[in-house]
C-alpha cells in the first residue's frame, strides 16, 4: 500500500514581529492556523485529507502541551493511520495520567485516566498511545460504528490481536460503556477491507441477515480475480462497497485515474460473474449504509433470507 504525501511545514513564530505576520497572513487568507501561534499555507492545507490534517493539528500541539500528556483517542487514531466514519474531531485529544476528572481547554480534550509506559510508543516525532490501546479507548469512548470501523482496521494490520484488546480492557473493570466495548472488540475482524466495508458487516447483522465470509478470494483461469467484500457461499451472493476511497484515496488508487479503476472494476466483477460459485454481485454505496433498509431489499430481491432484525449490538 502507498505511503501517503509527507505533511506540509509548519509555521511557527519565534519573534512578536514574525507572530504579527503570521497573523496578518492568516486574516488574509494565505496561512491557516491550526493551532495557537501554528500555521500552515493555505494552499498546502487544502490539499490534505481530514485524517491528515488531525495529525498536523497534533504536531502543532505537541510542543506546546506538558510532557506527561500523551496523545490518544482519536488523536492517537489519526496518527496511527485509523480510518474514520464519521470525520476527524476539530480538537485535539490527550490523555492525562495525573488528573482524576477530564477537561476542555484551548482546542484540546483531556482525558483522565491511568497510562502505563508500555502503553505509549512516539510515532513521528509525537508521543502516543500504543495501538491497542488506541483502540481500547476508542471502543469505550466513540460510536460503535466509528470504533469498529477503527479495530477492523488495526485488527486487519497484524499489530494487534482480539487477545491484546481484551487483555487491555480487562485491566479496566470500572469503565463506562464496558459492556458496549467488550462487544464492539468481539465483533472486530481482521478481515475487513475498509471502514466501509465494517460499517456494511454492522448494518447486516442488525438487520438479520446470514453471517458472510469477509474477503473471500476468487480465482479464474487467468489468476487471481480478487478478493469480494462479502460473500455468502450457499447463496453464491456477493457484496461489494464501492466507496469514495476506490476512486479518490492515493492509498487505493496506486497511480490509476478514476476511469481506469472504474474499467478495472467492471472487468473484475465481468470475471466473478462467469466463476462457478458465483450467481450474483450487489454493489453497495455508502447512502446504502446510511439507509440500510435499501441494502437489505437490494440483497433480498437476489434471494438472500433475513431474518428477525437483531437488536442494535450497541446497546
Amino acid at each position: 500500500m502507498p505511503s501517503l504525501p509527507a505533511l506540509p511545514h509548519l509555521l511557527r513564530s519565534s519573534t512578536s514581529l514574525q507572530a504579527r505576520r503570521l497573523e496578518r497572513a492568516a486574516a488574509e487568507g494565505r496561512l491557516i492556523r491550526v493551532h495557537p501561534g501554528v500555521y500552515v499555507r493555505a494552499a498546502d492545507w487544502a490539499g490534505l485529507l481530514p485524517e491528515q490534517k488531525h495529525v498536523l493539528q497534533v504536531q502543532a500541539a505537541s510542543t506546546s502541551l506538558l510532557s506527561r500528556l500523551v496523545f490518544s483517542h482519536e488523536s492517537a487514531a489519526a496518527v496511527h493511520g485509523l480510518p474514520f466514519l464519521s470525520g476527524t474531531p476539530k480538537p485535539v485529544h490527550v490523555t492525562d495520567p495525573e488528573r482524576e476528572r477530564g477537561q476542555r481547554w484551548a482546542g484540546v480534550v483531556k482525558h483522565a485516566g491511568p497510562l502505563s509506559d508500555l502503553e505509549i510508543e512516539v510515532v513521528d516525532g509525537v508521543q502516543v498511545t500504543t495501538l491497542a490501546r488506541t483502540c481500547v479507548d476508542v471502543a469505550l469512548t466513540c460510536l460503535f460504528a466509528d470504533g469498529l470501523a477503527m479495530v477492523d482496521a488495526a485488527l486487519a494490520g497484524g499489530i494487534v490481536t482480539h487477545d491484546d484488546l481484551v487483555r487491555l480492557l480487562a485491566d479496566r473493570p470500572t469503565a463506562r460503556r464496558r459492556a458496549s466495548a467488550c462487544r464492539l472488540i468481539e465483533f472486530g475482524s481482521p478481515k475487513a477491507g475498509s471502514a466501509g466495508e465494517s460499517l456494511a458487516r454492522l448494518r447486516l447483522f442488525e438487520l438479520g441477515a446470514p453471517q458472510p465470509s469477509l474477503q473471500e478470494p476468487f480465482d479464474d483461469a487467468d489468476g487471481l480475480i480478487g478478493f469480494v467484500d462479502l460473500w455468502w457461499e450457499e447463496f453464491g451472493i456477493a457484496l461489494e462497497f464501492d466507496g469514495d476511497h476506490k476512486y479518490t484515496n492515493p492509498r487505493y488508487a496506486n497511480g490509476r485515474t478514476p476511469a481506469q479503476i472504474a474499467l478495472d472494476e467492471r472487468k473484475r466483477e465481468r470475471r466473478l460473474l462467469a466463476h462457478p460459485r458465483v450467481r450474483t454481485v450487489v454493489r453497495s454505496e455508502w447512502r446504502d449504509l446510511l439507509q440500510p433498509i435499501r441494502l437489505r431489499s437490494a440483497l433480498a430481491a437476489e434471494g438472500l433470507p433475513f431474518g428477525r432484525p437483531r437488536p442494535t449490538i450497541a446497546t
